[in-house]
């Protein structure tokens, strides 16, 4: 599960999505399923 920040534009959303991808490619995963979700509250406040 990948989080990102939800103030981030769709343009840097992509971006960090592709490097994400890209990283999973080059370690040779298998059995992958990426869904994009949408924007959405989390029922707690994540930890730093």
């Amino acid at each position: 599960m990948l989080i990102l920040n939800p103030e981030m534009d769709d343009l840097a959303r992509d971006k960090e999505l592709a490097k994400f991808e890209a990283y999973i490619n080059k370690e040779q995963c298998i059995n992958i399923q990426a869904v994009l979700r949408s924007r959405t509250r989390l029922a707690y406040p994540m930890q730093k």
